[in-house]
C-alpha cells in the first residue's frame, strides 16, 4: 500500500501520517511530564513542602515504599490469623529495604544488582552485598544482619515451599526480624521512613 506523503508531494511504502502520530505523540507525553513535575513544584512551593533535594525517585513507586508496604500488610495479616502470607510479607520488607539501601546509600543501582545476580540469585547477591558493605561500618552490624536475614529467610521458605503449618509465634518472629533488618539499616545510613 502507497500513503500519500503531503509534506513531499510523494508517495511512500511508510505512513507520513503514522511518522508524524509517533514522533509528535512522544513530544506531548514528554511535555505531561513536565508539566506534571513542574505542577508538583508548583504546589510544593505555595504550601512550604519544596524539598531542594527532591529526585524524581520520590514521585515514582520505588522499594523503600514497597518495604513499608509489606511490613503493613504484615501486620494486618498477622492480626487476620494470616501467618503464612504476613511470613512471606515480612521477609520482602526486609529483602526491598536491603536493595534500596544498595541502590541508594552503596552505589550498587538496581540494573547493576540484577547484572551481578544473574546464576546465583539474587537474594544470595543482595544479602552478600548489604554484608560487606555493613561490615565496613563495623562487623557486629553486618553479623546482626547476616543472622536475623538468614532466619527470615528461612522461615519464608518453610512458610513458602512446604506443608509445615506456620504459627502466630513465627509470623511475629518473622516480622520482628524483618523490623530489626530495616532499623538498622535506616539506622545506619541515615535513610528516613
Amino acid at each position: 500500500m502507497n500513503f500519500y506523503n503531503p509534506a513531499t508531494g510523494k508517495r511512500s511504502l511508510t505512513s507520513w501520517n503514522h511518522r508524524f502520530n509517533v514522533k509528535y505523540t512522544v513530544k506531548i507525553e514528554s511535555f505531561l511530564l513536565l508539566n506534571n513535575l513542574c505542577c508538583i513544584f508548583v504546589l510544593q512551593i505555595l504550601f512550604g513542602s519544596f524539598d531542594f533535594n527532591f529526585r524524581l525517585s520520590q514521585i515514582m513507586p520505588n522499594l523503600k515504599a514497597k518495604s513499608e508496604e509489606n511490613i503493613h500488610a504484615a501486620n494486618l495479616l498477622i492480626d487476620k490469623s494470616l501467618f503464612m502470607a504476613s511470613v512471606h510479607c515480612s521477609y520482602y520488607a526486609a529483602f526491598q529495604m536491603s536493595k534500596h539501601i544498595l541502590a541508594n546509600c552503596c552505589g550498587i543501582g538496581y540494573k547493576e544488582q540484577d547484572a551481578y545476580s544473574k546464576g546465583q540469585g539474587s537474594h544470595q547477591y543482595v544479602n552478600h552485598m548489604v554484608r560487606k558493605n555493613l561490615n565496613k561500618l563495623s562487623t557486629k552490624y553486618s553479623d546482626n544482619y547476616n543472622t536475623n536475614y538468614n532466619k527470615l529467610r528461612m522461615l519464608r521458605k518453610k512458610a513458602d515451599y512446604t506443608t509445615i503449618q506456620i504459627k502466630k509465634k513465627d509470623a511475629e518472629n518473622a516480622r520482628n526480624m524483618a523490623k530489626c533488618i530495616i532499623d538498622l539499616l535506616t539506622t545506619k545510613y541515615n535513610v528516613i521512613l
